[in-house]
């Protein structure tokens, strides 16, 4: 019987894509089981404002082995806020509404990220293959 304070044990044993991106060294696996997900370690710091500059990317794995690459939550209000920059841009009139940037700004900052989203993307990705196809390397 788990102490007042201690988590329960999970019943099911720790998926194989869960041990293996563990052993790599390249990820943090955070949960246990159908609720693990890992992010791939950076040199950069997880917090400022390059946390919300630098999109992250978050790896969910699945029963049975499977596993996804997908944008985290604040890379997904980073795309929201840059798409509401994009209507704003277009919608209002710069005469009426005068602003001290140009107006190929925020489409160009967009444009960036995105492109920062799929090269992290890309990159995770195939760290995941990396981790998944040598079972015997540890870090």
């Amino acid at each position: 019987m788990p102490g007042l304070y201690a988590p329960p044990k999970s019943a099911e044993p720790p998926s194989p894509a869960r041990e293996l991106l563990l052993r790599s060294g390249a990820f943090d696996v955070v949960g246990l089981a159908d609720k693990a997900s890992a992010t791939r370690r950076r040199r950069l710091p997880p917090r400022g404002l390059l946390r919300l500059l630098i999109p992250r990317t978050r790896v969910q794995l699945h029963p049975g082995g499977r596993w996804t690459v997908r944008p985290d939550g604040i890379a997904i209000g980073a795309l929201v806020v840059f798409l509401g920059g994009i209507v704003t841009e277009l919608t209002m009139d710069r005469a009426t509404y005068p602003r001290d940037y140009p107006p190929a700004f925020v489409p160009c900052l967009a444009l960036i990220y995105v492109t920062l989203l799929v090269i992290e993307l890309r990159i995770t990705r195939r760290a995941v293959l990396r981790a998944l196809a040598s079972p015997g390397s540890a870090a």
